[in-house]
């Protein structure tokens, strides 16, 4: 997390979410482009915010929070309850846990890191869905720049997960996932980090979710 992360994150939680949930906080992260230092002028502040229970009032409350952040205009994120946190999906928790940068409390106060078990599940689930995704666009839809590159992106956090179990750590950072991944895998890194389509990137992306389901 770099310097203007740490302040904007710092600042919501402190000038934003304290005076309006108190002691409820259990949890405040920051995941996204500016937890890895990716960030650019259009990128959102992702903040993971975790209360002690979720009521249909908080809401209300948080969108007051986040529209008045004047600091930083494009705030989203995930948000929740310690109840809905460990009832969630193991496999869906893989990217949340590891692609989350503390600033108030642990996750692990809360669900166990999620370990090799659920990065498969998260790899299986996550390529059946972009697979369908990319056969769907290509024959009934419009295969955009702006698609294309989502379905990178997806693709990314597959690639991030393949290499936690080549390597037994998680990288997020694409520089970094660069230097250690290969073939397809690095392709995707590579288009991603250069923000240039890479060539058949419906056919890259095919062939990646077919290894993915495979196992291989």
């Amino acid at each position: 997390m770099d310097m203007l992360a740490e302040a904007l994150i710092t600042d919501f939680a402190g000038q934003r979410l304290r005076p309006l949930f108190g002691e409820r906080i259990r949890f405040i992260g920051l995941q996204g482009s500016f937890r890895r230092g990716e960030q650019t002028f259009e990128s959102d502040l992702d903040a993971v915010v975790i209360l002690d229970r979720l009521e249909s009032g908080d809401l209300g409350r948080y969108r007051e929070a986040a529209a008045g952040f004047e600091e930083w205009p494009n705030l989203c994120g995930f948000l929740c309850g310690i109840a809905e946190l460990k009832s969630w999906p193991r496999y869906d928790l893989f990217t949340l846990y590891f692609d989350t940068e503390p600033v108030v409390g642990s996750l692990s106060d809360w669900i166990a890191p999620p370990g090799p078990d659920e990065a498969r599940e998260y790899i299986r689930i996550g390529a059946a869905n972009l697979f369908h995704e990319v056969v769907h666009r290509e024959i009934y839809g419009q295969p955009s720049e702006e698609k294309l590159f989502a379905s990178l992106k997806s693709a990314k956090f597959l690639v991030a997960a393949r290499e936690y179990l080549r390597t037994g750590r998680y990288e997020g950072r694409l520089d970094r996932l660069i230097e250690q991944c290969s073939g397809q895998e690095r392709a995707i890194a590579e288009a991603l980090y250069a923000h240039r389509l890479p060539e058949d990137c419906a056919g890259l992306l095919l062939r990646f979710c077919q290894d993915c389901l495979a196992g291989r």
